[in-house]
């Protein structure tokens, strides 16, 4: 009878009482007609006695019994203590539940809180994430094998076009239905599986975004990605054209794109509705000033003025800045954040009582800036985010604004450097630009149009980096361009001509446009053309239309890359 009351006792496996309780339910059991009572009194069960009749199902210390799980619970990891919850569940669970359920089980779970919990669920290795603050024990999660492997085969495909990454977002899109099926519920739960089944070619770094694993450097946020896009273009970008890119290319979500749209740095927006690069427009630094100081007289008499006016009074001044539109002088006047102005609400401009549009101090940048110039060495991206916006609470954008200041230089794709940390000076700045002469003189005598960054680092008469840093072919392309004398073509961010130079090469298309000419007589099958533009350095993998803009002497159809006028004529 004892040893049926106490399976009886153990069938709550969080059990936990005194051993001395124990011993008088057992005894209780012993009552009566039915007991273990022979008439000479119910009987007194020892300590050895009843660790005999529970070894092996409950642990007793301290003269306290615990079942397994309260066990486990009171005295094993915190990891520990949410996988037995998860695992006992047999499904999904959001992390509050999993700390509701803690703190039931667990007396001292008042000394968790839900940030706690979650951050032990988020660094299990058997626990996998499975929605927003939801996760699940792996061991009852079916992986859908072949699934996974045809949506790999659609990443692989994706990426091997002129893309930095793509979100997961069009992976679950694309095969919403057959993920469904497979009991794949959501975007993070197809990312966890995806990063489970490790294909060799492709990263994870961070959800929701997809890497090739061959040229995959560091994680690149997705402001940085549109912001080289339209650098990479070398010419004004329409909307519809970074919106292709943002949706249809990296597969933002559309609420991601337009907060985007609103904090990217070092790009101007044009009357057209367009944007462009603000290293391709000849801004003048004493005539802006002046121009701030003539806006801030007009408030000081009206209070606050549209731009319109300021750019219809000031037109010459904006003309000799290049700038062609209101939209664009109020995105420089934006891009410039002087203190005076606020500039939160287009076309009005205002006095902005000391304070940034953001509502953070101006010396934040700064900060940042100063910590990027004392780590002494080249910092991703991922360490600025994860202080100053996971730790801090700034947003991404003063995060960029600082990685565009005049001394840090973008260092590979999800990396910048500071000028002090590679010792830059004009010394060395003539060093490299001297070499990048050789290299054109070098590259126009073998009949190319167009120097090669990647040939520049094998030379020897480049300057040594300061803390034994090396050189990088994306390091290289940003000091030609940060001397104002050099532009770099295409994405393949390798291709450099000098400014001006005796071919009239400005852009993209006029090179893509020469060597079409020069090489394919006028027409190329699209295959052939990537080909020679890849090893030109031009383009990184395909060639596409988004890629030479609206007008372009080039036309770039699905299987066909030929000159505009060729077309004509067959009209």
């Amino acid at each position: 009878m004892p040893v049926g009351i106490a399976e009886s006792l153990l069938d709550n496996q969080y059990l936990e009482m005194p051993v001395q309780d124990l011993r008088r339910a057992l005894a209780k059991g012993c009552e009566g007609p039915t007991g273990c009572d022979d008439g000479q009194g119910i009987p007194e069960f020892s300590d050895g006695y009843v660790r005999r009749l529970l070894s092996g199902r409950c642990f007793v210390d301290d003269n306290t019994v615990y079942g397994l799980d309260s066990w486990r619970l009171r005295n094993g990891s915190r990891v520990q203590m949410v996988e037995g919850i998860l695992r006992d569940a047999g499904r999904p669970m959001h992390f509050r539940e999993v700390y509701d359920e803690l703190r039931t089980s667990l007396p001292e779970g008042g000394r968790v809180t839900p940030n706690s919990v979650h951050a032990t669920l988020s660094g299990a290795d058997s626990v996998l994430l499975w929605d927003r603050g939801t996760f699940v024990y792996a061991g009852v999660v079916s992986i859908p094998e072949a699934l996974l492997a045809t949506i790999e085969a659609w990443l692989v495909d994706r990426l091997s076009g002129d893309v930095p990454f793509v979100c997961v977002t069009g992976a679950f899109a694309q095969f919403q239905e057959d993920c469904l099926r497979a009991g794949v519920t959501s975007e993070t739960a197809l990312y966890t599986c995806l990063r489970q089944s490790a294909h060799g070619g492709l990263v994870y770094p961070k959800y929701p975004q997809v890497y090739l694993a061959d040229s995959f450097e560091s994680r690149i946020p997705a402001l940085v990605a549109l912001e080289q896009y339209v650098r990479d273009a070398g010419r004004e970008v329409s909307m519809s054209e970074l919106t292709a890119f943002a949706l249809g290319a990296i597969c933002l979500k559309d609420f991601q794109f337009q907060q985007s749209l609103g904090q990217l740095s070092g790009i101007l927006r044009t009357g057209t509705g367009g944007f462009v690069d603000l290293a391709l427009v000849p801004v003048d630094q004493v005539r802006l000033e002046k121009l701030k100081e003539d806006v801030l007289r007009m408030l000081e008499r009206e209070g606050h003025i549209a731009v319109t006016r300021v750019f219809e009074e000031k037109r010459v001044s904006c003309r000799m800045m290049g700038v062609g539109s209101p939209e664009m002088l109020y995105s420089l006047l934006r891009e410039r954040d002087f203190d005076e102005l606020d500039l939160r609400s287009y076309p009005q401009i205002s006095l902005a009582n000391r304070k940034r549009r953001s509502g953070e101090s101006k010396g934040v940048v700064a900060e940042i800036v100063s910590y990027i110039r004392q780590k002494a060495a080249p910092v991703s991206f991922d360490e600025l985010e994860d202080r100053y916006v996971d730790d801090l609470g700034y947003n991404e954008r003063t995060v960029h604004a600082a990685a565009l200041a005049s001394l840090v230089f973008r260092y590979g794709q999800g990396s910048v450097v500071h000028a002090e940390a590679i010792a830059w000076s004009d010394e060395k700045q003539a060093l490299l630009e001297r070499a990048a002469l050789a290299e054109l003189q070098a590259s126009r005598e073998s009949g190319w149009i167009h120097g090669l960054a990647s040939r520049l680092l094998e030379c020897a008469e480049l300057p040594d980096l300061a803390g034994a840093i090396s050189w990088t072919q994306t390091l290289v392309c940003e000091l030609l361009t940060f001397g104002k004398r050099f532009r770099v073509l295409g994405n393949g961010r390798n291709a450099f001509v000098s400014i001006p130079n005796e071919d009239g090469i400005q852009s993209l298309d006029d090179i893509v446009a020469r060597t079409l000419r020069m090489e394919f007589g006028g027409a190329s099958d699209s295959a052939a053309m990537e080909e020679r533009l890849r090893e030109l350095g031009v383009i990184r993998r395909r060639l596409t239309a988004a890629m030479l803009g609206e007008g372009a002497e080039v036309v770039v159809t699905e299987h066909l890359v030929l000159m505009r006028e060729l077309c004509d004529r067959a009209e």
